[in-house]
């Protein structure tokens, strides 16, 4: 058989552009191993497993891409994920804990925009009498308060609102009822009047004599004799004898405070209180105990003066603001949430 032979060019053609072949194929798959061995190293370790996972839930997401899901995964505080009850579950592990919703709803949690935090504190740790209609469950929601409490120790709270009820103001007589040989003062459901027991009557030297800064007055009952019960300023007869706090006591509380704040749902406030709260939120921050984001007020002479108290250390400049910065001061902030 005649075999045809093929010119020596053209097969010296071929050779060279088979060889060509191979070496783009060699480039191409060592510039893609190249990228692979870089996306590893970029990377980074494999997501742990979740500390809590939540299933069967009812989750609302405030993502317009996303608003509902089933179930979510947490890490370290904070979400890290979201889906479906199967895939959110094999994020964990021996070490998770998992809870059964049970179909409840879950939202993202509240920011308030304009809060006195540090001023309501008293509500936490002494007596809450809001929302409740009659008298007699303040007092004995009171009664049970002085149990809790050391001798000598004030009792404080509030939030008692008579027009609930019977629609007649308390008196002194009712609160030394119950509790006749510690101070008691209690506030409003406004803040704006306080309630005190003959004891905190006796240790402020209340009578109806008694000199009240303007706008505040002492009433009086029927005997012509202080009744119980201080209004706006007057109310300073008494607070200003109230035994100072130590540091150690005052945190306390105000983490209690905190972790109420946290028990509605509420992750995230404004605080409008006194200046002073700055140091002891830093403190709680230091300790790594703050449980929630919290803001100070939005005016410039608040900022420097915060600015002040942080390197300073002091609980108070002692420089009260101005008329302008005040009204400022006690507004709610356009930028209420905090960045993440």
């Amino acid at each position: 058989m005649r075999m045809s032979r093929r010119p020596s060019g053209i097969a010296s053609a071929g050779l060279q552009s088979r060889g060509i072949m191979k070496n783009k194929d060699l480039k191409k798959n060592l510039l893609l191993t190249s990228c692979l061995m870089t996306l590893a190293m970029n990377a980074g370790p494999a997501m742990a497993a979740a500390d809590l996972v939540v299933v069967n839930a009812d989750v609302r997401t405030v993502d317009p891409a996303k608003p509902k899901v089933q179930a979510f995964a947490v890490e370290d505080g904070k979400f890290v994920a979201i889906g479906g009850n199967d895939e959110i579950k094999a994020l964990a592990d021996s070490s998770t804990s998992i809870i059964d919703a049970g179909g409840k709803t879950v939202t993202p949690g509240f920011i308030d925009g304009h809060t006195h935090l540090t001023s309501g504190m008293d509500m936490v740790v002494g007596v809450d009498l809001s929302y409740i209609p009659d008298k007699k469950t303040w007092l004995e929601k009171i009664k049970e308060a002085d149990a809790r409490l050391p001798k000598g120790a004030w009792l404080t709270g509030g939030g008692w609102d008579y027009t609930l009820g019977e629609g007649k103001l308390p008196t002194k007589e009712d609160l030394d009822a119950v509790v006749p040989d510690r101070v008691v003062i209690l506030r409003d459901i406004d803040f704006h009047s306080v309630w005190v027991n003959s004891k905190a009557l006796e240790v402020g030297d209340v009578t109806a004599k008694s000199e009240v800064k303007e706008g505040g007055q002492v009433l009086l009952n029927d005997k012509g004799v202080p009744s119980g019960i201080l209004l706006e300023a007057a109310g300073e007869l008494v607070e200003k004898h109230r035994p100072v706090a130590t540091d150690a006591e005052r945190r306390a509380g105000l983490l209690e405070t905190l972790k109420f704040a946290n028990s509605v749902g509420i992750t995230a406030v404004n605080d409008m209180s006194d200046l002073g709260a700055v140091h002891d939120y830093a403190a709680l921050v230091a300790d790594r105990k703050m449980p929630l984001r919290v803001g100070t007020d939005s005016s410039k002479a608040t900022r420097k003066r915060s600015l002040r108290l942080s390197q300073t250390g002091r609980r108070s400049t002692r420089s009260p603001p101005k008329a302008a910065n005040r009204r400022k001061r006690d507004r709610c902030l356009n930028s209420a949430t905090p960045s993440r």
